[in-house]
C-alpha cells in the first residue's frame, strides 16, 4: 500500500494545543508515561477503564479546564489549571455520607458559571468558578435531570429527561423556575439537548423516527421536526431485500441505515435563531432556522466523511465547531463563506465526543475531552497577523 501523508497547511496550522492527562485519580503516575501503553501497537484501548474518564470538557474565564467524568467514583467534576495541569476535584452529593454523583455534560453559561448534570442522582449542578461555590438544583418531583445539557440565549439551561423519563426541562437562572415540556412523540429516544437564541430547547431522537424535538418557550408545547435525507445517501449500494434489514435499525449505538442523518448533540447559536446539528450517518451539517424550519445540508470536507461528527458548537461570531470522533480531528464551519478549515488533535485514539466553544479574553477557545484516550485539551487559535509579528520580532 502506498500512504499519501496529509500535512496541515493554512489556517490549519495556526492552533495550539494543550492537553492533560486526566486519569481517574489512584492509577499514579499518568499512565502515558507509566511504560503501560506502547504506541508502537496504536492508540490506548478504549474500553481500558482507567483511561475512559474525560467524557466531556469546557473552559471558565480564566482559560482553566474544566471536565466532566461520569465514570468516577470519587469527584463529579475537575478543574485543571491551564499553566500547571493540576487538578481540582469538586465532589457534590445529595446526602453527606452519599458517594459523589457523575457527571456527562458540562458548560460554561454567558455570566461565566459552570453548569453540569448529575444524571445518576437527577439533580443539576452548578460551580462558579470565580469563588468555588455550588450548588444542586433538582427538578419538580417526577422529573430528573438527564445526561445532556445546554444554555440558551435568555439565562435557560435546558437538560434532557433521564432514561424513560419523557421530558425536556428547563431552568431559569433568573427566576430560579423550571419549565417541563413533554415527549411530543411517544416512546421516543432522547439524545443530546442545547438551546436557542429565543430560549426554546432542542434535542434529538432516532426511534421511532429520524429527527428532532422542538420545546417553545412561548408556546409551552412540544413539537416534532422531521430532518432531510443525509447528504451521503448510499442507498443505491443496496437490493431492495438488503435495505429492509435496516428498516427498523436505526440508533445512534451503532446501527445507522442509509440516508439516516441521525443527529446526536445538537447545537445552536445563542445570540439567532439559527440551529446547527452535525449527522453522525450522513456526512454533513444541518442548518435550521428554528422559527421558519428551513433546512440546508453542507457535506463534510472529504477528510472528514467517515470521521462520524457527535456535537456542534456556536461561537460567538458565529463559527460552527464540530468534533470527529473517529477521525483524531476538528473542523471550523464558516457560514458566511461557506469553507471548512480543519485541525488535526495531536493525540490517536482520541474517541472525543463533545466540544465547547467559548471566549477567553476576546478570542474563542475549545475545551474538549478524549473519551478514548483519557486526556482533556484546551485549543487555541493563533491569528495570522500575530504569527506574522512574531517571525519579524524574532528574524532581524
Amino acid at each position: 500500500m502506498t500512504f499519501t501523508p496529509r500535512r496541515p497547511t493554512g489556517d490549519s496550522t495556526l492552533v495550539i494545543a494543550r492537553e492533560y492527562d486526566a486519569p481517574e485519580p489512584g492509577f499514579g503516575l499518568p499512565f502515558f508515561n507509566d511504560g503501560s501503553t506502547d504506541w508502537a501497537l496504536g492508540p490506548g484501548d478504549f474500553m481500558d477503564e482507567s483511561k475512559h474518564h474525560a467524557m466531556n470538557a469546557t473552559l471558565d474565564a480564566d482559560g482553566n479546564v474544566w471536565m466532566a467524568d461520569m465514570f468516577n467514583i470519587t469527584r463529579t467534576v475537575v478543574r485543571y489549571d491551564w499553566r500547571t495541569g493540576h487538578a481540582t476535584n469538586f465532589v457534590l452529593s445529595e446526602t453527606p455520607d452519599a458517594p459523589p454523583a457523575n457527571s456527562h455534560d458540562i458548560i460554561r453559561d454567558a455570566a461565566g458559571v459552570v453548569w453540569f448534570d448529575m444524571s445518576n442522582t437527577g439533580a443539576l449542578g452548578r460551580i462558579d468558578p470565580r469563588t468555588g461555590g455550588s450548588a444542586i438544583i433538582r427538578p419538580p418531583e417526577g422529573a430528573r435531570v438527564g445526561p445532556w445539557i445546554g444554555g440558551d440565549g435568555r439565562g435557560g439551561i435546558w437538560a434532557a429527561g433521564a432514561t424513560n423519563d419523557a421530558k425536556a426541562m428547563r431552568y431559569d437562572t433568573r427566576t430560579r423556575d423550571w419549565t417541563l415540556f413533554e415527549n411530543p412523540v411517544p416512546n421516543a429516544s432522547n439524545y443530546g439537548m442545547t438551546g436557542d437564541g429565543a430560549g426554546n430547547g432542542w434535542w434529538s431522537t432516532a426511534i421511532p423516527r429520524d429527527g428532532l424535538m422542538k420545546a417553545d418557550l412561548e408556546t409551552g408545547q412540544a413539537t416534532f421536526v422531521p430532518l432531510p435525507e443525509a447528504v451521503n445517501d448510499r442507498s443505491d449500494l443496496f437490493t431492495a431485500e438488503e435495505l429492509a434489514v435496516f428498516a427498523d435499525r436505526l440508533t445512534f449505538y451503532g446501527y445507522g441505515r442509509p440516508g439516516a442523518v441521525a443527529i446526536r448533540k445538537p447545537g445552536a447559536d445563542p445570540r439567532s435563531t439559527t440551529f446547527w446539528g452535525c449527522s453522525w450517518y450522513g456526512g454533513g451539517l444541518l442548518k435550521l432556522d428554528s422559527r421558519s424550519h428551513l433546512e440546508e445540508m453542507y457535506p463534510f470536507p472529504p477528510e472528514h466523511e467517515d470521521g462520524n461528527c457527535y456535537e456542534t458548537s456556536v461561537d460567538e461570531d458565529g463559527m460552527v465547531w464540530l468534533p470527529f470522533t473517529h477521525g483524531d480531528s476538528i473542523a471550523k464551519f464558516d457560514p458566511g463563506t461557506e469553507e471548512w478549515t480543519s485541525y488535526c488533535l495531536p493525540t490517536i485514539g482520541t474517541k472525543t465526543h463533545e466540544l465547547q466553544a467559548v471566549t477567553v479574553n476576546g478570542r474563542t477557545r475549545i475545551g474538549m475531552g478524549y473519551l478514548g484516550a483519557g486526556k482533556v485539551a484546551k485549543l487555541e487559535f493563533r491569528p495570522r497577523e500575530e504569527l506574522q509579528r512574531l517571525k519579524t520580532e524574532t528574524r532581524p
